[in-house]
């Protein structure tokens, strides 16, 4: 019997990736999936650069013949009326499913004759005019009434939603509680009431960090994702992350030595899949440069060192500091950082040590707990015995690095 040939896998870069670059989810895919058949809708959590957008686009993209899937990017939504036109903004091209109707939730639309086409920033900006505080919920309500009319069950992918809540949290940081809770609890009720109204014909996925619970009960809003079951993406183990490596260099034609691939995966220790492929681009890259076709053990710790003080690297780790700002409050971030400096030059954080960096910031120990739940729920830290470590030896290095430059 002839041997079945060995996969092959394509270099993805930092976008998500679907299709042919999409590698090693495909019990996650199967398991959610099956969640969508029976309506169980989603709290999608993972780390820092695990793969969840990758995840849910390359749901979408199978379940394409069976529903509508719809992916909504709440990144950069600064109100309830934004992440309604953001929803909005993806039920466009299906307008003309139910053309009358959407265009008198958005009235500026009866204007235009049936199938005019809009440049995807003019509709965004004449949608966002439409939407104000006062008539979001109703024209929100309509656009779900309109989903749940298709011919095929909608899945409808709410993507950052952590760091959608958190940018209107931080709006209202200096107010009490009572304010921060009326600045997320009407468009989370709002969502969860959604969600309930059209089980039978949309389901919904909220995709982002671990650290959105913690962040619900703070202002006690945990009851506004009662409707969702968690599920959590987790790192690769290393035996997805080497076969990964291994269909990286087939496709690219080059090969390890001494177990250079092995080396790899152990240096990482946590194999978070972005992390992977952008460590095997340098080696690969290191290969042309020089010619060759094989990648030693000493190419990898080369690779490692480039990564940390190369501009592709800076650009890779500074993402998780300006995450942290999109998290945090000034003072909480200020503490984040210098919790994550403080571990990183010594690879161990002790329990005392944190208590004094909390008294030295003047956070409350609630708000500690909570900075901690992020930290340990996005993959920054872990903990060990009397205290905490990095996840990722490659991002401690990377942090250790900046610290001592700013010291």
């Amino acid at each position: 019997m002839p041997t079945a040939p060995q996969k092959t896998l394509r270099q993805g870069g930092s976008s998500p990736v679907t299709q042919d670059k999409f590698w090693g989810r495909e019990a996650d895919l199967k398991l959610l999936a099956e969640r969508a058949e029976n309506r169980v809708h989603t709290l999608l959590a993972g780390q820092r650069r695990i793969g969840k957008t990758s995840l849910l686009q390359e749901l979408l993209r199978r379940l394409r013949g069976d529903y509508i899937g719809m992916y909504v990017d709440l990144e950069k939504a600064a109100s309830a009326e934004g992440a309604v036109a953001a929803l909005a903004m993806e039920m466009l091209p299906y307008r003309s499913r139910f053309y009358q109707m959407f265009d008198k939730i958005f009235a500026f639309l009866r204007e235009l004759a049936p199938g005019v086409k809009l440049k995807k920033g003019e509709a965004s900006l004449e949608i966002d005019k439409s939407l104000t505080p006062g008539n979001w919920q109703r024209k929100g309500e309509q656009l779900f009434d309109l989903l749940a009319q298709m011919d095929k069950p909608v899945l409808l992918c709410f993507d950052e939603i952590p760091v959608f809540i958190n940018r209107l949290l931080n709006a209202a940081a200096k107010a009490n509680m009572r304010t921060q809770r009326a600045a997320v609890e009407p468009f989370l009720s709002w969502l969860r009431a959604m969600s309930i109204r059209h089980k039978e014909n949309i389901c919904i996925i909220y995709c982002g960090s671990i650290g959105f619970e913690p962040v619900l009960e703070r202002v006690d809003c945990s009851a506004t994702i009662n409707t969702f079951t968690p599920y959590t993406v987790e790192p690769w183990d290393a035996a997805t992350a080497l076969e990964c490596l291994r269909a990286l260099a087939r496709h690219a034609k080059v090969t390890y030595r001494d177990n250079a691939d092995e080396l790899l995966v152990r240096r990482l220790r946590c194999c978070i899949p972005h992390h992977v492929q952008l460590l095997f681009m340098e080696l690969y890259e290191q290969c042309e440069r020089r010619g060759a076709k094989s990648i030693t053990p000493q190419d990898v710790d080369k690779a490692l060192g480039a990564l940390l003080h190369s501009g592709k690297g800076k650009a890779e780790f500074r993402h998780y500091v300006e995450r942290l700002r999109l998290t945090f409050d000034e003072q909480s971030y200020a503490l984040a950082c210098r919790i994550l400096q403080e571990t990183a030059v010594d690879d161990h954080l002790p329990v005392g040590k944190l208590e004094e960096l909390r008294r030295e910031a003047a956070l409350a120990e609630d708000d500690l707990k909570t900075l901690m739940q992020h930290l340990l729920g996005d993959g920054y830290l872990e903990a060990v015995e009397n205290g905490w470590r990095f996840v990722s030896p490659l991002l401690r290095k990377w942090w250790k690095k900046e610290y001592r430059l700013r010291a």
